[in-house]
C-alpha cells in the first residue's frame, strides 16, 4: 500500500516538473521574441538561445520520467507482487 503511494505521489511530482517545464519554455520563448533584433537575422547574428536551457532541461526531465515510469524493479527469486499471486484452485 505503501509502495503505490510513494508511486503515486512520485507521478504527482513529474507531472509538475512537466508543467513548469513547458510554461518555462513559453516564458524564454516569448522573452527571446520579444528582446531579439529584427535586423540581427539580416546581419546573420540571429541565434534562439532557448535552445540550449531547454535542451539541457529536456535530458534532465528525461531522467525523470524515466526514474518515475521506468522499468520495474525485479522482485528476488520467490517473491511475487500481489497482481502475480497465484489464485488458489477451487476443488470440484
Amino acid at each position: 500500500m505503501q509502495q503505490n503511494w510513494n508511486n503515486a505521489k512520485s507521478r504527482k511530482v513529474f507531472r509538475w516538473h512537466l508543467l513548469l517545464f513547458w510554461v518555462s519554455a513559453v516564458i524564454l520563448w516569448l522573452i527571446w521574441w520579444v528582446r531579439h533584433d529584427a535586423n540581427a537575422k539580416a546581419e546573420g547574428k540571429y541565434f534562439p538561445w532557448p535552445v540550449w536551457p531547454l535542451l539541457i532541461w529536456l535530458m534532465g526531465l528525461i531522467i525523470h520520467f524515466r526514474a518515475v515510469y521506468g522499468k520495474r524493479k525485479e522482485l528476488p527469486r520467490g517473491y511475487h507482487s500481489q497482481s502475480e499471486k497465484k489464485q488458489p484452485k477451487p476443488n470440484k
